[in-house]
This record gives structure tokens, C-alpha cells and sequence, in this order.
């Protein structure tokens, strides 16, 4: 026995909402390009979490699998005074190292309000003081940039792994731990004149 035939039109007239649902599931199954487009739509853009610190004008970049923890801030040990101290966190002595001092020359911040905790690639413990609680940022892989060869003549473009290309013409340093810390432990020009002068 068939169907009445006003079985189905009857469904339809009372659940629309329905019966143009299915029809748009269909149409994306069955029509080709609407096929791709869900499909492109559905595949993830590759993107990477990076932890922000705002230094002067500027933001600077970690990546986040290179961040310990942060903490409010600890007694920081030495003089400091060349941007390169030491806390006691756990029982282990960990260098600080402050980026107004090393990148720009200013005077340390000796009272800063969290220490962000980072490992380097060679597997070194290193704080960098913040005054202000860091931000977590996703970057797509397309923003990420070479550092221009003339800027990397300068001390700040040794340090630097990458740039980061935002939105409104806005860039974001993306800091290299390991030669950070290098940069901390080879002796400033000044230093070597004053061992040279200590020796005569």
C-alpha cells in the first residue's frame, strides 16, 4: 500500500523550520563548493599562545611554553644595578634579569610588582620583573616575521626571535630567552674599560 500523498506536504506545512534545515544540510552535503567552504571552515588555523609584557611603548613576547609561572614579586639579591639580580624561589636560586636595564639602559626597577618565571631552551630558570600582570595572546603563524637585518645590528635586535605583525599597524617583539641571558652575562663596554683601568 502507498503513502497518502499528503503525508509528507502535511509535515512540512506544520514543522518549516524543520523541513528548511534539512534542506540547507543537504544542499552543503551535496553541492560541491558549498562542500569546501565548510570544509576550510571547519580546518584550524595554526596559532600560538604568547605571554605579553608592556615595557615603556613597546609589548614583548615570550612563548607561553617557555613560562613557569608568575608570581608576585620576591626580595631580589646583588646589585642589580647592571639588570642582572637572584631570588630564592623553592629552594633554588634563580638570575633575574630586568629588560628596562639590559635593552635600554635604565635605572632597575628594584620593587616590581610579579616576576614572570621562564625557562630558557637550555633549560635555565630566569625572572623577568613586570609591573604589570602579563596577557596571554593567540598569533596565527602569517603574523609572525623576520627581524630586518639592519635592526639586528643593534642590541635589542640581537635579542630577538621574531616580530609580530597585529592589527592597526602594531608590532610585538618577540624576545629569544637564550640570548637574552648571554647578552646579561658578557661584560658592557663599560665594565671591560674599568678592568682594563684596575690592572694598570
Amino acid at each position: 500500500m502507498g503513502y497518502p500523498c499528503s503525508l509528507f506536504p502535511s509535515f512540512v506545512l506544520f514543522r518549516p523550520n524543520f523541513a528548511i534545515f534539512i534542506m540547507v544540510i543537504l544542499n552543503a552535503v551535496l553541492h560541491p563548493r558549498l562542500r569546501r567552504f565548510n570544509i576550510k571552515k571547519r580546518q584550524q588555523v595554526s596559532k600560538q599562545k604568547l605571554v605579553v609584557l608592556r615595557l615603556d611603548r613597546d609589548d614583548y613576547a615570550i612563548s607561553i611554553q617557555q613560562v613557569i609561572r608568575v608570581l608576585p614579586t620576591l626580595d631580589i639579591h646583588g646589585t642589580f644595578n647592571d639588570g642582572h639580580g637572584l631570588i630564592q624561589y623553592q629552594g633554588k636560586t634563580i638570575s633575574v634579569l630586568d629588560l628596562g636595564v639590559l635593552l635600554f639602559h635604565k635605572k632597575p626597577d628594584l620593587k616590581p610588582n610579579y616576576l614572570l618565571i621562564c625557562q630558557t631552551h637550555g633549560g635555565e630558570e630566569v625572572a623577568i620583573p613586570t609591573d604589570r600582570l602579563p596577557k596571554v595572546l593567540d598569533v596565527a603563524e602569517e603574523q609572525f616575521a623576520e627581524v630586518p637585518a639592519s635592526y639586528r645590528q643593534g642590541s635589542l635586535g640581537f635579542v630577538l626571535e621574531k616580530l609580530v605583525n597585529l592589527p592597526e599597524e602594531q608590532v610585538l617583539l618577540y624576545l629569544n630567552l637564550d640570548q637574552l641571558l648571554a647578552q646579561a652575562v658578557t661584560p658592557s663596554d663599560s665594565d671591560s674599560e674599568e678592568a682594563d683601568a684596575g690592572q694598570e
